[in-house]
């Protein structure tokens, strides 16, 4: 079974090597500067995009947001904000998986 790419997107982050953890949010940034124009023009245009966009507004309309499959109360609008925060968020748990901690032995 094949499946399609509704966005793919592939930032200029060609100069970060992998273990810059401490950039973060200078590559973060890049991929927001790059990424926020695509999502919106997808939004508008491709036929999956529209289809998230109105259920994204139904949503607010409702008085609630999907996270993780649940709906939650939110007064906020639906917007790239909300996405970077949360890849913000993914990117420090992956950050604070792979970064040794106090006390362990280096490899």
């Amino acid at each position: 079974r094949s499946r399609q790419i509704d966005l793919a997107l592939r930032p200029p982050i060609d100069q970060f090597a992998l273990l810059d953890f401490h950039k973060y949010q200078m590559i973060a940034d890049v991929g927001y500067e790059y990424a926020n124009p695509l999502v919106e023009d997808w939004l508008r245009s491709a036929p999956a995009g529209q289809a998230v966009a109105r259920i994204a507004k139904q949503s607010k309309e409702l008085g609630g947001r999907h996270y993780h499959g649940r709906v939650q109360s939110a007064n906020k609008q639906h917007s790239i904000a909300v996405l970077r925060r949360a890849a913000a968020r993914r990117a420090r748990s992956i950050i604070r998986r792979y970064t040794p901690s106090e006390g362990d032995d280096e490899l």
